[in-house]
């Protein structure tokens, strides 16, 4: 069982600037892996929600919280952090306390590798979660991890668990039959590397598509994403398409009002196609039209 003395290790080490280096990356990650996930109004259980990071930020993004973790003391920490904007639950993650169903997507973010066999709880989520699920895990095939045996822990309780190929491709059969997957890993070097700025900072902070980072995460969704563009985007694009070409410096406004006549043109001339059949359009009218 988690205690307090290790929810106060994890506050201190991710406030150091390695831990936050890390954090922003992972939380960079999970962005991306998220991306096609619809947030408003749409519920989000975090299992083993720790001292509530990851559900902090989730719940920026959009979603409806409620935090799950084995530990009462990891559950005080989340508490203060999140405060109203969560519910709080205690319970295993092999064993959720929710029915089929009961949210739409599900989170388990460095809950997998503290695990002695992590099958049971991706099934749990998979069961519980109505729309996908969202796994995040330190990587035992990582540079981190061959950092270790050279002298250079995690300073965190429980630094060591990592989750390894073997484990992690049994996690992948249930998520077979998903409409959609999204994978990737980041901080490739050892975590003496995590820090802004120079090669290491460039290294550690790329997004890569195979499983060689220290952090790896995976979204699955039973169905199709709703990816949305912003309106302003969708505006600014209308109107690159519909720009004319590229104008002279010189006499730019005459230019500009011929190609405009040169885009309504093909739409002129279909109104004057079908003049007979309009009595409201006179030919006097359709001669001032014409270009």
């Amino acid at each position: 069982m988690w205690t307090r003395e290790d929810a106060e290790l994890y506050e201190s080490w991710y406030a150091s600037p390695a831990g936050m280096f890390a954090l922003a990356q992972q939380k960079k990650l999970l962005q991306h892996v998220m991306s096609r996930w619809p947030r408003r109004g749409c519920s989000l259980l975090d299992v083993g929600c720790g001292v509530g990071l990851m559900s902090g930020f989730l719940w920026q993004g959009g979603f409806d919280m409620s935090c799950l973790d084995k530990s009462p003391a990891m559950l005080e920490f989340a508490r203060a952090r999140l405060g109203h904007r969560a519910s709080y639950h205690v319970g295993a993650a092999e064993l959720l306390p929710f029915d089929d169903r009961a949210f739409d997507y599900v989170a388990l973010l460095g809950v997998l590798e503290h695990l002695d066999d992590p099958l049971p709880a991706l099934e749990e989520a998979l069961r519980v979660a109505a729309r996908g699920v969202v796994l995040g895990f330190a990587n035992a095939f990582s540079c981190a991890r061959l950092a270790e045996r050279f002298g250079e822990p995690l300073p965190l309780p429980h630094g060591e668990d990592r989750l390894g190929l073997r484990a992690f491709r049994a996690l992948l059969r249930p998520l077979r039959g998903a409409a959609h997957l999204s994978f990737g890993s980041v901080l490739l070097g050892p975590p003496s590397g995590w820090r802004e700025g120079g090669l290491w900072g460039f290294v550690n902070s790329r997004r890569l598509p195979l499983p060689l980072g220290s952090y790896v995460a995976l979204s699955a969704m039973h169905g199709p994403g709703l990816t949305l563009t912003p309106l302003p985007l969708r505006l600014r694009k209308a109107v690159k398409e519909a720009r004319p070409p590229a104008l002279a410096k010189h006499g730019a406004s005459c230019g500009r009002a011929r190609g405009l006549l040169r885009l309504l043109a093909p739409k002129i001339r279909r109104l004057e196609a079908h003049a007979p059949a309009c009595p409201g359009i006179s030919a006097g009218a359709r001669e001032e039209s014409r270009p």
